[in-house]
Order: C-alpha cells, then structure tokens, then sequence
C-alpha cells in the first residue's frame, strides 16, 4: 500500500503540471497570435519608412521637402531616425516571437511526455480502492460520496431524456401552429386553404390528413414528455396537457367537418392561442431543466474531486 501511495502522490503531481503547462500553452497560442499581428504591422512600418528616404534622396534640392519643410539633409535625417525607430522595433517583436515559439516547444515536448498520466492516476486510484475494499479501510464517507455521484447521474440521465423528448415536442408544436396559420384563409376565394371547388377540396383533405398525423404525433411526445418530467419532479404541477387538450377538441371537430368557416375562424384564434401558451410553458421548463443539468452537472464533478481526494489521501 505504501508504494502505491508513493506512486499516486507522484502521479498527481504529475498530473499537475499538465495542466499547467496546458494552461500556459493556451496563453502562448494567444500571445503569439497577437505579436504576430503586430510583427505584420511593424514589417509595413518599416516598409513605408525605408520607403520615405528612398524617395527624399531620389528627390531635388527644388521638391516640396525643400519648399516646404525646409533642407534636403535635415528632412533625411528625420526620416533616417523614424526609419532606424520602426526597425528596432521590429526586431524587438521578432526576438519575442522567436522566444515565444522556443518556450511553446519546449512545453509541448513536456506535455508529450504527460500525454498518459490521467490514465495512469486513474488506474492508480481505482488499484488503490480495490486494495482499500479488500483491507475494509473503505471509509463510510467515501460510500455515501458514491451513492451521491450515482443519484446525480441517474438525475441527469432523467433530465437529458426530458430534455430530448421536450425538444421533440416544441419542434412538432410550432410545425402545427405554422401549419394553421393556413386556416386563417379558410373558405376565402384566395390564400391559404381557402376557395371553392374540386382543388380546393383536395388542399383541404390533405391538410387534415397531415394535420392529424402531427396531433397524432404531439398527443404521444406529450404523454412521454409528462412520464418524463414524473421521474424529476415529485409535484407535478403542468398546465401544458390542458392547453392541448383544448387545441385537440377544437381539431377533432374540426376533423369531422361539423363546423362552418365561420366557427373555424371564431375557433382558430382561441386554439393557436392555448398552443402558444402550451410552446410558452414548455419552453420554460426546458429552461429549467437545463438549469437544473448544468448545477448538477457541477455538484457531480465537486463530489468526483472530494472522492478522488479521499483515495488519494487515504493511508
């Protein structure tokens, strides 16, 4: 056991410096990125200044530099300086640059060297615990720590279904609201579903096949949806079934052709409007739901690290 301890404390160490080394890795990709910009820059820089005295010396003693700024010989020497200033300069992001990338390899060459230590800690601890149970020295804190990380994540298996099925249904559900948006032209002679006749009759039909075909779908992710949302929540308390339903018998009539246009167009704006208040709630319990996914998801990982603590520090 001593020397597996031994081993663990060096492995940790170990694993340590990688992420160290990662981390200053990251910060050198940026560093890099920003003094090769400014190397660019300064290489223009220089360009336009050398450019300056080629010009100034290829120029006449009667050129506007004379008239102007005065000498020939005095401007040169201004531009000579501004030249010799923009050069040092970069030379200096150069030399940084040159550093930069030296430091990066020589990091990357140590991470090489690291590429494996998570697998090694990780098999170290699990020798670790296995030796600890064998022993009986598994303590009851590291048993209630298990059963904890195990809750969480049954919990969030439960919450990442929810979430699927809920997805699911809001999609369908704004392809029937879209869907009805044809009924606002219902029985007119132009737009929509509307017009008399042989075609328009067939347009008709075919909406309603297709139209019950979704509700079909919608009625059996709604069932799933609330099954789901019964395994996270204790107290159910989801008016999103009722909005539904009263879309659903608005449809139902609808589907048996026992209504006039008018009825459908003095129905439609109540039945779009439990819809919206249907996508409304189901879009907030979504919300929540991956509110609840991301806090658990983080006490999952606090109560990995207590665990992996534990082990390590267990004698």
């Amino acid at each position: 056991m001593d020397d597996l301890i031994v081993q663990i404390e060096a492995a940790h160490a170990s694993l340590k410096q990688k992420e160290k080394v990662e981390s200053r890795l990251a910060q050198l990709e940026a560093d890099l990125r920003d003094s090769e910009m400014q190397e660019a820059d300064l290489k223009k820089t220089v360009d336009n200044e050398f450019s300056d005295i080629v010009r100034l010396e290829n120029s006449s003693l009667h050129s506007i530099f004379s008239q102007v700024l005065g000498k020939k010989e005095d401007r040169l020497e201004i531009e000579r300086q501004e030249y010799l200033h923009a050069l040092l300069n970069h030379e200096s992001i150069v030399h940084q640059i040159a550093e930069l990338r030296y430091e990066q390899e020589v990091l990357h060459k140590q991470l090489r060297e690291l590429v494996h230590i998570d697998e090694v800690y990780e098999q170290l601890l699990v020798k670790k615990e296995a030796a600890m149970r064998q022993s009986g020295k598994y303590q009851p804190e590291l048993m209630i720590i298990d059963q904890k990380i195990l809750n969480r994540q049954t919990q969030l298996k439960e919450i990442g279904e929810a979430v699927t099925v809920g997805t699911q249904l809001q999609t369908n559900l704004a392809i029937l609201d879209k869907g009805l948006t044809k009924l606002k032209n219902w029985g007119m002679p132009e737009g929509g579903l509307g017009g008399k006749g042989r075609y328009s009759s067939i347009k008709k039909k075919h909406f309603i096949r297709e139209t019950k075909k979704a509700v079909q779908l919608i009625n059996s992710q709604i069932t799933s949806f609330h099954a789901e949302l019964a395994d996270i929540y204790r107290k159910l308390n989801f008016e999103f079934k009722e909005h539904f339903n009263r879309a659903n018998e608005f449809l139902d009539i609808f589907y048996n052709n026992l209504i006039t246009d008018w009825i459908v167009q003095r129905n439609l704006k109540t039945t779009r409007s439990s819809l919206d208040n249907m996508q409304n709630q189901i879009e907030r319990i979504l919300m929540s739901l991956a509110h609840e996914e991301k806090m658990m998801t983080s006490e999952v990982q606090e109560l990995l690290v207590d665990r992996e603590k534990m082990i390590r520090s267990s004698r």
